[in-house]
């Protein structure tokens, strides 16, 4: 069976965290005999979607909706249901990022999959899986009581691939109406002259 990541963009281009979420579903397709794709809500960089076949994506399916420019949990959730359920895949993947944290339990309820919040390691046979508490200070092992997951996967949990293939490319329409869209942004305030902590190289920290 396949395995759908959500890639997380910003700027027409997918956050760094998704590259290992998508090196982790690569692992997990693999093991079932499928392939990763990848779903993309709002703008984007084809060239940058493309690239993504180095970490082990096989195809990047595109949302070219405007409405997406703003976050919105519910409505990224109802647009990643709705692929799933049109084209099904045994398992969802996730950055363990604040987007991941606010849009993965909404899809894993949507679609009666188990969640797996912090996923640290890939699923054993058994369906068991490792996943970080306590901000990472402990582990904790947890069973799926379902066959699907929806696994917000944290930094380190599988490495990242570096294959020497491309992704292709889809469109792919939700069909939601502007009911869905309930948040409205009235002011941007971005960061200048720095890096955010999560898309870092390296983070050195002492205290």
């Amino acid at each position: 069976m396949n395995v759908l990541v959500f890639l997380d963009s910003a700027d027409g281009r997918v956050k760094k965290p998704v590259y290992e979420a998508i090196s982790y579903a690569k692992k997990l397709a693999q093991s079932a005999g499928g392939q990763v794709h990848g779903l993309v809500l709002g703008s984007s960089d084809e060239a940058d979607l493309k690239s993504l076949g180095k970490y082990g994506l096989d195809v990047a399916h595109h949302v070219d909706d405007t409405r997406f420019s703003s976050f919105d949990s519910r409505a990224y959730s109802m647009a990643i249901g709705r692929f799933v359920e049109a084209n099904p895949c045994a398992h969802v993947v996730f950055a363990f990022n604040h987007r991941g944290k606010a849009i993965a339990p909404r899809v894993a309820a949507r679609l009666d999959l188990t969640y797996v919040p912090g996923a640290m390691a890939l699923p054993a046979e058994d369906g068991t899986v490792i996943r970080g508490v306590n901000s990472g200070k402990a582990f904790a092992h947890v069973k799926a009581n379902k066959s699907g997951m929806v696994l917000a996967v944290m930094s380190n949990a599988a490495g990242l691939l570096d294959e020497s293939a491309e992704a292709s490319l889809a469109a792919f329409d939700p069909g939601l109406g502007d009911d869905a869209f309930s948040v409205k942004v009235v002011k941007v305030e971005k960061m200048e002259g720095g890096i955010p902590l999560t898309e870092a190289d390296r983070v050195v920290s002492a205290g």
